[in-house]
């Protein structure tokens, strides 16, 4: 509820389910601290454990145009790229004992792929909790099914999540050949550590 409040961190993932389809509910009808601008999903609305607001309360998507993006892979690469690297090269036929001794090399490769420059094509979307929602909402100081709701956001200690907007990313490209050029100066590193690992292998990772 009230005016817009402008978030100090930009870069949120929203999950998707099943189907693709971005779990929007994880934030639409959701409240947060008065203060917390972080961006993350926020707590049931009046506490509980099932939220007063349905999927369907909300709208379809608005669309805009599709744009252009171009970033860096360290905007948005997972903390565990390590240990799933690690892993993969494991499977590949590599020992423990190699990838355990390789630890610098593979510091090296995760630094240089942080640095690939992504370009893609993205299309804003975005979903609003529907206008005769947040009139129910607004009329159920004393019953309803967000009397709890409203309660907890009259206390003036939290905000509600009304819309969020965000970027769809369709497509992605990265520069193939750098990459390419990582993964084989890895697999060296890992043909000179044991020349008995397969590198035709090796290279699935």
């Amino acid at each position: 509820m009230g005016t817009a409040l402008p978030l100090t961190r930009q870069y949120k993932t929203i999950e998707t389910d099943a189907a693709g389809e971005p779990r929007l509910m994880t934030y639409l009808g959701t409240m947060v601290g008065h203060d917390n601008r972080r961006g993350e999903p926020g707590a049931i609305c009046g506490g509980g454990t099932t939220s007063p607001f349905k999927a369907e309360d909300r709208t379809t998507s608005t669309f805009t145009n599709t744009i252009e993006l171009v970033y860096t892979l360290e905007q948005t690469i997972d903390v565990g790229i390590k240990a799933d690297l690690t892993q993969a090269m494991v499977a590949a036929g590599v020992p423990v004992q190699i990838t355990d001794r390789l630890q610098t090399d593979l510091d090296a490769s995760i630094s240089q792929l942080k640095k690939q420059v992504v370009n893609a094509k993205a299309t804003l979307a975005e979903y609003q909790l529907k206008s005769e929602i947040l009139t129910e909402l607004d009329g159920s100081e004393n019953d309803g099914r967000f009397a709890k709701c409203l309660a907890a956001l009259l206390t003036g200690n939290w905000r509600l999540y009304q819309a969020v907007s965000g970027f769809y990313v369709s497509d992605g490209r990265l520069d193939s050949t750098t990459t390419d050029n990582i993964i084989v100066n890895l697999v060296a590193r890992v043909k000179l550590a044991d020349p008995t690992v397969d590198v035709a292998k090796s290279r699935r990772i």
